[in-house]
């Protein structure tokens, strides 16, 4: 169940880069914050609620409608900590922030009985929500239609995160990567560990280093993935060989070891087939490429 808060939600703005966010605080006149309030508990008591199914995060996995997922005992950036336990001084939102795109995310704050009841509410920006001074939009005011004159903002009726009881929900990892830094859920390969994966007895390499080097982030989160799982160990290169055919893929094999791939792209692929995202259907045959999948225990 959600956190009880009393009060007014306080609002700020998270702008700048997600490893060193700048808050900035919304200036809101009273009437604006209590509507504002509102809009967000009426949206968060729909966004976790006892028909919710909650699953622990997998970065494997996107839930489906209905489901959120549950990032433990998330720790906050330094500067969102604070917002917990105060109500510090931060400089003001203003025109120029939002004309320059700087912001990320609009921020709720309703405080509860202690710290730890504090509730976090967030809502990515994007530009299609920034009203800016050089489009020609305009307000209805008493029976005619006027021109904003300042730069404005649009809050959606959705929202992308919740953080309570020190835990962070959310449902999409792409949206929330846009203003809450998430590296700490997941662990990409270190350089070592891709030369290890590389130098697995699974593969014949010529050029270890040119392998290493074609390692984006996707490729270090799936190399992480695989050496954790210690499916190599239990996979022979004919084996993998032969049943990449059945999917037209064709990955070569030199003296029992699968020939590393030399491009990026096909290096995906094979380490996608590796992590069995080809899925071949038990009941019709059909065959599909998955990006979400949860191990069925």
């Amino acid at each position: 169940m959600s956190s009880t808060t009393s009060g007014l939600f306080s609002f700020y703005v998270i702008a700048g880069d997600t490893s060193a966010p700048t808050l900035l605080k919304v200036p809101v006149d009273r009437g604006m914050q209590q509507a504002l309030t509102v809009h967000v508990e009426t949206l968060r008591s729909g966004y976790r609620n006892d028909d919710t199914a909650v699953i622990d995060y997998d970065p494997g996995y996107r839930p489906e409608s209905g489901e959120l997922f549950k990032a433990k005992t998330f720790k906050l950036p330094a500067e969102l900590a604070a917002l917990a336990s105060s109500a510090p001084t931060l400089r003001a939102l203003t025109d120029d922030d939002l004309e320059r795109g700087e912001a990320r995310a609009l921020v709720g704050v309703g405080h509860g009985a202690s710290t730890r009841d504090t509730v976090l509410v967030f809502q990515s920006i994007d530009s299609r929500q920034v009203l800016r001074r050089s489009r020609l939009a305009f307000v209805m005011s008493g029976n005619v239609f006027r021109r904003l004159e300042g730069a404005g903002m649009v809050i959606r009726d959705v929202l992308d995160a919740v953080f309570e009881g020190g835990n962070l929900y959310f449902t999409s990892e792409h949206v929330v990567r846009r203003f809450l830094d998430l590296t700490g859920l997941f662990e990409e390969a270190t350089k070592d560990e891709v030369h290890a994966f590389v130098g697995h007895k699974l593969f014949a390499v010529d050029d270890p280093a040119a392998v290493v080097e074609l390692a984006d982030q996707w490729v270090l989160r799936k190399v992480k993935m695989l050496a954790s799982s210690g499916v190599l160990d239990s996979l022979g290169a004919k084996k993998v060989s032969e049943r990449a055919k059945r999917f037209g893929l064709d990955f070569a094999v030199k003296k029992s070891q699968l020939i590393m791939p030399r491009d990026r792209k096909t290096l995906k692929l094979l380490l996608k087939f590796l992590d069995e995202d080809y899925f071949q259907s038990d009941l019709t045959d059909a065959q599909f490429v998955v990006n979400s999948k949860r191990r069925w225990k």
